[in-house]
Parts: C-alpha cells; sequence; structure tokens
C-alpha cells in the first residue's frame, strides 16, 4: 500500500473518529458560548472542566497525552481557555509562582488564569486598540 492510500484510509478513520466528538459539541447548550475568563464562575469553571473531560473522553485512546491537544480543540471550538501548549505552560508557571503547575485543567488552573486576567484586564482590554496604530 503506497503513501497516498495510507493517508486516505488515515483521514477516512478520522473523520469517523471525529464523529462523536461533533455530535457532543452540537448538542451542547448554546451559553456554553458565552464562557470566557471575565466570567470563570465556580459554574463556569465546572462546565469548562466536564467539557474538556467529555472531549477528552471522545477524542484520546488508552490515556495517551490529552493536555494540548484538547485545550487546542476547546480554544478553537469554544475560546473559554488558552491552549496549554509548552510555552503557555512554562510562562504561566513562572507567572503563578508555583501557585499552579498547568499541568491539568482543574479548578485551580483555571482560577489562575482568572486572577491573571483580573490583575491585568485594563491592559488586556486596551490591547487590540495599541495593536491597531
Amino acid at each position: 500500500m503506497g503513501n497516498v492510500q495510507r493517508l486516505k484510509l488515515s483521514a477516512e478513520k478520522s473523520a469517523k473518529h471525529l464523529e462523536p466528538t461533533i455530535d457532543y459539541i452540537s448538542s451542547l447548550d448554546r451559553s456554553v458560548w458565552k464562557i470566557d475568563v471575565d466570567d470563570y464562575s465556580e459554574q463556569n469553571i465546572d462546565t469548562i472542566i466536564h467539557i474538556y473531560n467529555e472531549i477528552k473522553g471522545s477524542l484520546i485512546d488508552d490515556r495517551k497525552a490529552d493536555l494540548t491537544l484538547i485545550t487546542k480543540v476547546l480554544l478553537g471550538v469554544f475560546g473559554f481557555v488558552p491552549a496549554f501548549d509548552s510555552f503557555f505552560t512554562a510562562a504561566f508557571r513562572d507567572i503563578s509562582d508555583g501557585e499552579c503547575g498547568f499541568r491539568r485543567v482543574n479548578r485551580n488552573s483555571l482560577s489562575v488564569i482568572k486572577k491573571f486576567y483580573e490583575v491585568n484586564q485594563r491592559a488586556i482590554k486596551e490591547m487590540p486598540d495599541r495593536m491597531r496604530g
């Protein structure tokens, strides 16, 4: 079997593999898309963690590494969490001064992100204006 055929079979399997995740996301209440860091209430944090776990269970087999992939999906679909990639997690470990290791999406990591936003809210909101020149 050639590379093109393997790629095609892989793509077909991948697309089918995504179906339960797409069904789950499309079944969510539309209010989920309104969650943002300025509204990280306890209920919304619980919702984010629940969605993270549901999508993780749908996409990740055999407890493989999931943090970066699933947070990138959440960022792309909902925009309510940053991608917990190596750059973000290293930066926020430093910013939080050891308060959080950013190895998991949990109540602590989301609370530290919320606190960072609250402390820097003004600068964050002014950023688009400064970028426009």
